[in-house]
């Protein structure tokens, strides 16, 4: 079985959580939450590691299996086959979002000629190779792309130079409000949802620092968008920010480095799009391996370009437009999120009642 350190771990969700989260996060949350945006996102963050510690404990019940395959003897074989049928579909639905999300971007901004299906057709064909190649390869590729995003995100203030108002800093601090903050965490807990760690458990090496490898990384993960969404707000000011479809690109479009290098356009769809293709990967390789321990097959790569195609097509068709897409994200999809991962926490009631039951008919006991 192909082993995955836990090194490698934390930066697989630094740069999952950092592509979409600049890329298509940052105009939503400051809509709803305005200054005081880094306070949600923080405890959403918090939120959505509460939920992960329940659900390692089942991971951990049983390390070297696969939760598609014991969770049936926990909840019951239909039950789970219900609740596993959700899920997948959640992952499918997932990477089908960030497609359409992708495709829509490119249209508008840089490809208007270009049909959405051709670029989500190429996008999703480069995405099938990938996770054909296993898991293992996925993560080394996020191991090395960590690198140029940090650089990306550090210099980026030192490159916006005089555009950056300083003295709006202290907003961040003076004004915000209780009932966006809360709103904005609720719709935040869905965003960084790790639950897709409980489905490659076994990959793992280290199991018992799995906790603490999520909270690194995830939190860094926040670090960077909380500095990335301030750095925004005092570039364009909260209203603008929250009007700008994509305020990060905006962003870089107002740097100008010399005369050599009059676009950084190039950066931010490197970071980006690298950060969309990993978290893509993972939510298909996830769908796939998962279908493939379901029906009992031994190898599940051959599934790869069936199912990719089925998320391919599915990004084509999940909304009429852009603004249909972006109205569900904000409204339904932090519920869809929620969901699944409540749902997961019912294999920690029944291994509790698995664990249980042996002690409660122990002939000895009586």
């Amino acid at each position: 079985m192909e082993r995955i350190s836990q090194s490698q771990l934390i930066m697989l969700l630094i740069l999952i959580f950092y592509g979409p989260g600049i890329g298509f996060f940052i105009t939503g949350i400051s809509q709803g939450s305005g200054y005081a945006g880094w306070i949600s996102l923080i405890a959403g963050w918090a939120g959505a590691l509460a939920l992960m510690f329940p659900i390692l404990k089942v991971a951990s019940s049983r390390p070297d299996e696969f939760i598609t395959r014991f969770g049936g003897q926990l909840i019951g074989r239909w039950l789970h086959m219900l609740f596993m049928f959700i899920y997948l579909f959640y992952s499918m639905y997932i990477g089908a979002g960030i497609i359409r999300e992708l495709s829509d971007f490119m249209t508008l901004v840089y490809l208007p000629l270009t049909p959405n299906w051709a670029i989500a057709s190429l996008f999703g064909f480069s995405v099938i190779l990938a996770v054909r190649s296993g898991i293992e390869n996925i993560f080394r590729a996020a191991s090395g792309l960590i690198f140029f995003v940090a650089v990306v995100v550090f210099l980026t203030p030192f490159l916006l130079g005089k555009e950056l108002a300083w003295p709006m800093a202290g907003a961040f601090i003076r004004h915000w409000e209780l009932q966006p903050i809360w709103v904005g965490s609720i719709n935040t807990v869905g965003f960084f949802n790790m639950s897709m760690v409980l489905f490659i458990y076994p990959h793992l090496q280290n199991k018992e620092k799995t906790f603490r490898s999520l909270a690194i990384g995830s939190g860094c993960g926040v670090i960077l968008v909380i500095f990335t969404y301030m750095i925004c707000i005092m570039c364009f000011g909260v209203n603008l920010t929250a009007h700008l479809s994509y305020p990060m690109m905006e962003m870089f479009r107002t740097i100008r480095v010399g005369d050599f290098l009059d676009n950084m356009d190039p950066f931010f769809i490197g970071t980006s799009m690298s950060s969309l293709f990993i978290r893509v990967c993972i939510f298909l390789y996830i769908t796939i391996s998962g279908i493939g321990h379901m029906f009992g097959l031994k190898h599940s790569k051959p599934l790869a370009f069936s199912i990719g195609a089925v998320m391919i097509g599915m990004s084509n068709h999940i909304a009429e437009n852009i603004t249909e897409h972006q109205e569900f994200g904000k409204k339904a999809l932090p519920v869809f999120h929620l969901l699944t991962e409540l749902l997961l926490l019912l294999y920690l009631l029944g291994l509790w009642r698995h664990n249980r039951s042996p002690r409660e008919h122990d002939p000895a006991e009586e």
